[in-house]
């Protein structure tokens, strides 16, 4: 299992929450993150939206992989059983 926890801060106390994604072969960083059906990624492989909130407008997140803060541009990196990905949607910090 790889674990997707989401942080919606002071500001989206509401999203917050934990998912457990089974895990197979090739999963990927993108792939947890939806299978989630808490967050969307769009077409081009960029989260869109957390919790059905949509990102921009102030509204950012920090992606971690097992802790470390990494890129968003990350998504297709594949994942390990085990392994836990966290969002925490910023507002105002873009």
């Amino acid at each position: 299992m790889v674990t997707v926890a989401i942080n919606g801060g002071s500001a989206f106390p509401q999203i917050t929450g934990a998912y457990r994604i089974g895990y197979r072969p090739g999963l990927t960083i993108g792939d947890a993150l939806a299978g989630s059906g808490a967050v969307s990624v769009g077409a081009g492989g960029q989260i869109v939206a957390i919790g059905g909130i949509p990102i921009g407008s102030g509204i950012g997140y920090q992606l971690r992989y097992n802790g470390r803060v990494i890129p968003g541009t990350m998504l297709q990196f594949p994942v390990q059983p085990a392994d836990t990905i966290s969002l925490e949607l910023t507002y105002g910090q873009l």
